[in-house]
């Protein structure tokens, strides 16, 4: 299964920037501003390259830190609010949603999350735990977003966008800094950063402490439980070994605990969760690079290395009769519903109907065994409290080789060469461990065929193991400058997403833990299909 989305290459944009040239000819250089009078935003997404975003083959937001600190904004979710196409809502108040034009916003397959070229994206899980990264905003140097399928750098999850955090280095937190926020609602935030140079090297660490009780009430003005409390640390080391090469190295940590309770009551469906996580992220970067007669050449060694787990406990009301093997035997035939069947009993009282006439021998076997069963057991539609096991381990190991070569500052042309291991483990999402592979080779050329015309050209062939087909992605651009500040651009790419391991491999054989006394069912119990769809 592959999912292909294209940009079309109309002609009329050919005839709107002969006609922009023929506007701006008539009127002479004089009227504009000089363009050393105009500081134009530089981006490092879209290309790989530092770029102005004028002559960006993509359409491209940065919110950097100044920005953020004088907005006032706290949180990842808030930042992203700021960016065109944005969704951002909430499942609770400790885990925000967040998805490009809206696109199924609590699993966003669509939308590339990087944190210093290390993905963010869970692919077992598949999603971005986005208020549980071992990052706070504090430690961003810039938020890079490259809107639309143009861009092929960042492989297939990159299909719609491509959030870029970029962190501050270790030489910009340098000194001691303590920052506490107390707010209502027993919101509590505390965060030590120290930082210090040593010969060529500097060396920063910054640890965090989070509490957060979330939202009061949930839509329907319940009272709701979703407290948040987190821990983070985040290590910063770089060196310079000589005048052209360079090393860093950059861990971070996270550990949190967080709730989901609605109040106890009778409800088949009332849920209390309890759940922990604890994430970690490494990346090592060496550079190197060189420059003789107008040409230089640079070389990006990258290495990362990032591990989750979840250990989660879903507590829940079940009815009591749905795991009876009678009403097991109805969930597996392909043409009764044990689910409408038990409901329609509760609600109704009303008995499943049984018709030889239109119904197969094995159907009216089975409606009678449960009828019998309905008969001799008076609790039948009574709920009893179990709990399901939701335990999750994700590991990711990858290199990256970034080739970045310049000519004359006309040409300059990135390759990319990357690999990529991926380990889960889930016995009810999965049904075990499962692993992957994912491979890719892209290029990416931007030529300045003059001051005012930019060409971008662009590939990237992907390769994973669980799905049989191959991805390839071209893309090209052409920009135009009237003046300096002011661009049209043109651009025709097609953009690829291949499957995650959650998409194909996906196993759900939830398990209920009875605890004893509550019912003579055996201990552990197997959750019907409809039930867990229910969820």
């Amino acid at each position: 299964m592959q999912f292909i989305h294209k940009i079309p290459f109309p002609l009329f944009f050919f005839v709107s920037m002969a006609f922009c040239q023929i506007c701006l000819a008539e009127q002479s250089n004089e009227d504009y501003f000089d363009e050393a009078e105009v500081p134009l935003q530089v981006v490092l997404t879209p290309t790989r390259t530092r770029i102005a975003v004028v002559d960006s083959p993509v359409a491209v937001s940065s919110l950097d830190h100044d920005i953020l600190f004088k907005l006032g904004i706290g949180s990842f979710e808030d930042a992203l609010r700021l960016v065109p196409g944005m969704l951002v809502s909430y499942n609770a108040g400790h885990t925000p949603m967040i998805s490009y034009h809206g696109t199924l916003p609590e699993v966003p397959r669509r939308m590339e999350v990087l944190i210093d070229k290390a993905p963010a994206y869970r692919p077992g899980y598949a999603r971005v735990d986005w208020s549980r990264m071992p990052l706070k905003l504090g430690d961003v140097k810039s938020i890079e977003i490259s809107r639309g399928p143009s861009v092929v750098d960042y492989g297939s999850k990159s299909f719609l966008s491509a959030v870029n955090i970029l962190t501050t280095d270790p030489i910009d937190d340098m000194g001691t800094s303590i920052n506490a926020t107390l707010g209502t609602g027993d919101f509590r935030d505390f965060s030590l950063k120290y930082g210090m140079p040593y010969n060529d090297s500097s060396f920063s660490i910054r640890v965090n402490q989070n509490h957060n009780t979330g939202f009061d009430e949930d839509e329907y003005g319940d009272e709701y439980d979703d407290d948040l409390k987190s821990k983070s640390l985040f290590l910063k080391y770089s060196q310079t070994l000589t005048d052209n090469s360079s090393l860093y190295f950059k861990a971070m940590y996270g550990d949190s605990d967080y709730q989901w309770h609605t109040p106890a009551d009778e409800q088949y469906l009332q849920r209390k969760t309890d759940m922990s996580q604890n994430n970690s992220t490494f990346v090592a970067n060496y550079e190197f690079s060189g420059s003789s007669d107008g040409n230089s050449n640079t070389v990006n060694i990258t290495g990362f290395a990032s591990s989750f787990e979840q250990e989660q406990e879903f507590y829940n009301n079940y009815i009591y009769g749905f795991f009876f093997d009678e009403v097991k035997a109805i969930d597996r035939h392909p043409d009764l519903d044990a689910a409408e069947i038990i409901l329609n009993y509760d609600l109704y009282g009303a008995f499943p109907t049984i018709d030889p006439t239109t119904q197969s021998s094995e159907e009216v076997q089975l409606l009678s065994n449960l009828m019998a069963k309905l008969f001799t057991t008076p609790r039948f539609v009574e709920s009893v409290p179990g709990r399901q096991n939701q335990d999750a381990k994700e590991a990711s190991y990858g290199l990256e080789v970034e080739d970045t070569y310049s000519f004359q500052d006309i040409v300059y042309s990135t390759s990319v060469l990357s690999y990529r291991k991926i380990y889960v483990d889930s016995e009810t999402f999965l049904g075990g461990k499962k692993d992957d592979y994912i491979a890719s080779i892209s290029n990416s050329t931007r030529i300045h065929i003059s001051p005012k015309y930019t060409l971008h050209i662009g590939a990237m062939f992907e390769s994973a193991g669980r799905v049989d087909n191959d991805a390839f992605s071209p893309r090209f651009a052409l920009n135009y400058k009237p003046v300096p500040w002011r661009s049209f651009r043109i651009n025709y790419s097609v953009a690829n997403r291949l499957p995650d391991i959650y998409e194909t491999s996906r196993y759900w054989e939830p398990m209920v833990t009875f605890d004893p006394g509550y019912t003579d069912l055996d201990e552990k119990n197997q959750l019907l299909s409809c039930q867990f769809l229910s969820f």
